[in-house]
């Protein structure tokens, strides 16, 4: 079964299982507010065969669970591909690096999957010796065995030892291997988007300690590479899960940093783009680092540097405050732009691709520092646009054309007098 949440929503303590509100609780992702809390979390939490599911601020949960959970795996194959794309930051690397034993575990359960699409069932060959048979002559055996006629002083052989080999998919090793399959499809085959026809499961009647003996004597008298893998991933898995359910969490408390990454490869950030930077003269001292100007997104466009602002604020609560107001103004100041965005995440209606919200500036000071406008999009089909390495250059084309028609309609309100 599957449950559903938001970042930044208000929850009772009842709403899901202690074990995963005390994991929360010692992580500080969880904010307390009177007798209830308020979740800082966005990602999924497979417990005892449920799994917890914690969209992002701006989701709009819905009636149909179907729909839910196809989005939900757009949010897991969008962290998945998030923490392989960038160098994690201290605070991610407990939730998503690789030191942390729960998510090697979900990478060992998306090998194992994703080996079997390309490869198959483990597959034991067994060698068959027939006579006159269809496969390969033995000579070696033949000569040792047969007796040959001779015509014209050369041997003559009427009788030969052939061989072929025979996939054996009965094999306990392969039916060992099925069976982990069937699991790891039933845990996690719904968030990678993937439906299989993997047979029911077949009865061993095997301990998992008697399974990976086993698999552990076959490992040692394989000598091909890919095989010698497997069995180690399949012997991985056992060990893994002969004490504990199937339990994984792919979780964040930093989605801010996610979607400033989905962002900037849907708009196509361009890293070249040079930004003057602050500084301080002093003697014999160098500027500090904390002073430096590093705006989220910026593009280049036929109509000058488009900045933007990654902000990951639900449009319903409290929108962008003075430190992020003046820091946006600044670097359209800097750069001399005219087009100065924030980006929200949002559900949004299919025949829209925004929503305009407003605009910020200081008071008197229009004319000299412009206008910040801020828009939601999609928070569907950014975390879909991430998982394809989509660049949307339409969508940006759309926002800039409405900050231009907006910064005209602004311009003369503000400055026809």
């Amino acid at each position: 079964m599957n449950h559903y949440f938001n970042d930044g929503k208000i929850c009772s303590k009842n709403d899901f299982p202690s074990d995963i509100f005390k994991i929360f609780k010692e992580r500080n992702y969880i904010k307390i507010i009177d007798n209830k809390f308020k979740i800082k979390v966005c990602g999924i939490v497979n417990f005892k065969k449920d799994n917890y599911i914690f969209f992002p601020k701006g989701y709009q949960i819905l009636e149909d669970n179907k729909i839910n959970n196809h989005i939900a795996s757009f949010l897991f194959q969008s962290i998945r591909k998030y923490k392989g794309d960038v160098l994690l930051e201290d605070d991610e690397n407990d939730w998503l690096g690789n030191l942390n034993p729960e998510i090697n575990f979900l990478d060992l359960l998306v090998w194992l999957i994703e080996d079997y699409l390309v490869n198959g069932l483990y597959r034991v060959s067994q060698k068959i010796i027939e006579n006159n048979g269809k496969g390969r002559i033995e000579w070696a055996k033949t000569i040792k065995s047969k007796i040959p006629f001779i015509k014209d002083n050369k041997f003559l052989y009427l009788d030969v030892l052939t061989s072929k080999s025979n996939v054996n998919f009965d094999h306990i090793i392969s039916k060992i291997h099925k069976n982990i399959l069937i699991d790891c499809f039933n845990e996690i085959g719904w968030a990678l988007q993937i439906s299989d026809s993997i047979d029911e499961i077949d009865d061993l009647n095997i301990s998992k300690e008697h399974q990976i003996i086993m698999l552990e004597k076959k490992l040692k008298e394989t000598f091909v590479g890919h095989d010698i893998k497997l069995l180690q991933n399949l012997i991985s898995y056992l060990k893994k899960t002969t004490a504990d359910d199937l339990n994984f969490a792919l979780v964040t408390n930093k989605f801010e940093n996610i979607w400033e990454k989905m962002l900037k490869s849907l708009l196509g950030h361009d890293d070249k783009i040079k930004i003057s930077q602050p500084y301080w003269k002093r003697k014999n001292t160098s500027s500090p680092d904390n002073i430096n100007q590093i705006p989220d997104i910026l593009v280049n466009s036929k109509k000058g540097v488009i900045v933007l602002d990654a902000k990951y604020y639900s449009v319903k609560g409290s929108f962008p405050g003075w430190p992020d107001i003046v820091k946006q103004l600044f670097y359209a100041l800097t750069l001399k732009s005219n087009y100065n965005i924030f980006l929200m995440p949002e559900s949004i209606k299919k025949d829209k691709n925004f929503k305009y919200h407003g605009y910020a500036s200081v008071d008197g000071k229009e004319s000299e520092f412009g206008f910040v406008h801020a828009f939601s999009i999609d928070i569907v089909k950014v975390l879909r646009s991430y998982i394809i390495e989509d660049t949307n250059k339409l969508l940006l084309n759309e926002i800039v054309n409405f900050v231009e028609e907006k910064n005209l309609e602004l311009n003369t309100e503000y400055f026809s007098e």
